[in-house]
């Protein structure tokens, strides 16, 4: 929000809008008569101190509405907090800015221009321009924007022009354009053809165009006109027809979903698809579909979908009614081009029924909302049918081929059983042959093996006797060489070689025995030798202290308490003397 002075007529009262500023506030709190309006969050003045507030606040780089310039130009209130505005060659007022002869002043060449520009255009003029920056809601009803002039449809303006169009005019003019055969609405980026005069505004230099009257033919014109221009650039790039011929998917229940959400569009389009009972999924990207918005919008939502076209049958694109120039948002090339290459088939469901755009001519198109969901309901409820024919073919076609197959099946067991008929009696006769040539084969095997028998029988005997004496001779064998003697022998022999073992034995025992006991007496003797009692004998002594066994002097400080051990018994004693060396004690 800039920092702006306005005025509001009917109520009286001048308005000074500027977004929070401690340092500001101290001034305005200044200006007479001023209160805050907590809804609006704008300060507001009685209309009787516009003057005040203007010279008070244009050193804050306060700017002036249209309409508080013209107040106070038709007023005569100064624009810049000075002296009022004078007339053309009216006499100084005292502390004003000297003019030499002969030399404007800006106040007398901006009136003179004004005086010229009103002479050369003395009646209306026809003037056609694309709007820009329209405020449709300014609250005096007064209507402020730019005329643009573009050499080409997206290039920048070559030319502005400001634009004033007074409360009445304006009524006036919305009038005229909701008329028209397909109603238009004032917006941004819309072609007009415009009525009005020129006037220059002489406190600032400028000039504006200030309107009367439109031409509706002209905007609608323009509007068809860059709806062919769109669709010829696609039939160029040979697209135009692609989504149309793209084949829907046999059952279109994922529904994706461009519009404004909770809109009467949205909500038409889903309580349609609720009605008809069928599961749909639908998955809305919300969108703005009316406004200079409309495009970047929508383009997203056509990327997202195309980026997710896996998840999805069919897309629908639907808003509500609205004017022929709310259309007209979405004739533009990005748009129409986006559709026609979008993996997904779109459906188009914007306006009532006589409203059209670029994207009826792209994609499949319904006239409503409604009708659009309709057409997706059309779809499934076709390919339930197409189902249900499919499988009474199927039903009817079972019937029929089980009926066949019990036709043959019982043809089959006819010729089955025939043929097992025949089948037996010629097994029947050929095991009554082969039951012949067993019994003819089993009679002569029998004979054959009594015969062997026969043979058998006859030689057991003798190979019995053969058996026998073989063995009787192994028996005879076997105790010859079990005797007693021989026992006896071999006994005794083991007997001598034990006893001589055991004599070695004894002999290796009794020298280890020896020997070890005399290496046992030799450590007994050095053990004896380093016992510390043998020390003693000899005449030594060991003075201990509470730290352990001292060794030298140094490890008994004067006056510390020791002890002497000797060969027989020990006393105690302590340390007298101070000086090192000398070692005199009192025994205890």
């Amino acid at each position: 929000m800039s920092r702006l002075i306005d005025i509001e007529i009917e109520q009286k009262r001048v308005c000074v809008k500027f977004p929070y500023n401690r340092d500001l506030l101290p001034v305005v709190r200044t200006l007479p008569g001023r209160w805050f309006d907590r809804n609006s969050k704008d300060w507001y003045v009685p209309l009787e101190h516009v003057a005040v507030v203007i010279a008070k606040l244009s050193a804050h780089h306060f700017k002036l509405s249209a309409e508080l310039r013209d107040y106070c130009e038709q007023n005569g209130t100064p624009l810049d907090g000075g002296a009022p505005l004078q007339a053309p060659g009216a006499p100084a007022s005292a502390g004003a800015l000297k003019v030499p002869e002969g030399t404007y002043s800006i106040s007398q060449l901006n009136e003179e221009a004004r005086q010229a520009l009103r002479q050369k255009f003395s009646d209306d003029i026809w003037l056609v321009g694309e709007i820009q920056n329209y405020d449709k809601n300014r609250a005096t009803g007064h209507a402020y924007f730019e005329l643009v002039e573009r050499l080409a449809p997206n290039e920048d303006p070559v030319a502005r022009l400001r634009v004033v169009m007074f409360r009445d005019d304006r009524q006036k003019v919305e009038r005229a354009l909701a008329g028209a055969p397909e109603a238009i609405r004032l917006r941004d980026g819309l072609a007009v053809r415009l009525a009005g005069r020129i006037d220059l505004y002489a406190p600032s230099g400028s000039y504006q165009f200030i309107i009367n009257n439109v031409d509706p033919t002209y905007t609608t014109g323009e509007i068809h006109q860059n709806r062919e221009r769109v669709l010829a650039m696609l039939d160029k790039m040979g697209i135009r027809e692609r989504n149309q011929r793209r084949p829907w998917a046999p059952c279109p229940l994922r529904v994706g979903l461009i519009t404004s959400a909770g809109s009467d569009a949205y909500n038409d389009f889903v309580h349609e698809l609720e009605r008809t009972g069928f599961g749909f999924e639908v998955h809305v990207h919300n969108a703005k579909v009316q406004g200079t918005q409309t495009e970047p919008s929508v383009l997203r939502a056509l990327d997202y979908f195309a980026r997710h076209a896996a998840d999805y049958d069919v897309l629908a694109i639907v808003r509500g009614g609205g004017s022929r120039s709310d259309l007209a948002y979405f004739d533009t090339e990005a748009i129409g081009k986006a559709v026609c290459e979008h993996p997904l088939k779109i459906i188009v469901g914007v306006g009532h029924q006589r409203d059209q755009c670029v994207l009826d001519f792209v994609a499949e198109s319904q006239k409503t909302p409604t009708a659009a969901a309709q057409a997706c309901a059309a779809r499934v409820q076709g390919y339930l049918e197409r189902v249900e024919k499919l499988f009474e073919g199927i039903a009817a076609g079972a019937v029929e081929r089980h009926e066949a197959e019990l036709h043959r099946l019982r043809g089959a067991s006819t010729r089955l059983e025939r043929a097992v008929d025949s089948r037996v009696k010629i097994e029947t006769r050929r095991l009554t042959q082969v039951r012949g040539a067993l019994t003819y084969a089993a009679q002569r095997g029998l004979v054959q093996a009594t015969r062997r028998v026969d043979r058998v029988e006859r030689a057991i005997p003798a190979a019995a006797m053969n058996r026998l004496k073989a063995q009787s001779q192994a028996i005879d064998y076997a105790r010859s060489r079990l005797s007693l003697q021989r026992i006896n022998r071999h006994f005794s022999s083991q007997a001598k070689r034990l006893a001589d073992i055991t004599r070695r034995l004894d002999r290796r025992a009794s020298g280890l025995v020896l020997d070890q006991t005399r290496r046992l007496e030799m450590h007994r003797q050095r053990l004896r030798l380093l016992d510390p009692q043998r020390v003693l004998e000899r005449g030594f002594s060991i003075v201990s202290t509470e730290a352990g066994v001292a060794l030298s002097p140094d490890d008994i400080p004067a006056g510390a308490a020791f002890r002497v051990r000797l060969a027989h018994g020990e006393f105690g004693a302590r340390r007298t003397d101070a000086r090192k060396g000398d070692a005199e004690a009192d025994v205890d």
